[in-house]
């Protein structure tokens, strides 16, 4: 049977395709898993990852408050038709992930920050200098960046050329405005 297309909310979604009629038994549910996706598996995927990101941002949002929703609201990204800038950051993603990343800036590290007002408008390269592999440092400042500067701006990180062969991490680096650490992306930058 083929699984038919869910309109609506991504709770309608989940609501619509667990309130289906057809029941499986424990057997044909095993089968099930053995042989991969079935008709619920698109709009339940669906639902679930845009819950989990409606909840991040959710997160983000609490976390900073009123004064901190509005900024970020602000701002925009030029995206082309698949939502994403050319370098495939996607805003939206974005502001989802960075809910667990504030949520270390204010009470892990609980991040100072001084002198911001004396980065210049327009492109900046900013230069840190860490150790290991966990550049914890530069998410810190971009952090910084994006919730305490005037206007807000989004920082791009220049990772390692290997970050793209991970598999998922690869995804979230670039829909979060990570670009591989070449001198041309330095330079389209």
């Amino acid at each position: 049977m083929p699984s038919e297309p869910v309109e609506g909310s991504a709770s309608e979604r989940i609501e619509t395709a667990s309130n289906r009629d057809d029941s499986l038994s424990a057997s044909d549910a095993s089968l099930l898993s053995l042989r991969g996706p079935g008709p619920y598996h698109g709009a339940m995927r669906a639902g679930i990852g845009q819950l989990v990101q409606d909840g991040l941002r959710s997160l983000t949002f609490r976390l900073g408050g009123e004064e901190m929703e509005r900024k970020l609201r602000a701002l925009a990204l030029r995206a082309n038709e698949y939502g994403v800038d050319p370098f495939g950051m996607d805003l939206d993603y974005t502001l989802a992930a960075i809910g667990p990343l504030y949520w270390m800036y204010k009470h892990y590290f609980r991040v100072r920050t001084y002198g911001i007002e004396r980065v210049p408008d327009g492109r900046v390269l900013l230069v840190s200098n860490h150790s290991g592999q966990l550049p914890i440092d530069g998410a810190m400042i971009g952090l910084s960046l994006l919730t305490e500067g005037e206007p807000p701006r989004p920082a791009r990180s220049m990772v390692e050329k290997w970050v793209p062969t991970l598999p998922y991490i690869s995804t979230f680096m670039a829909r979060c405005g990570q670009v591989v650490g070449t001198p041309q992306n330095c330079i389209r930058l």
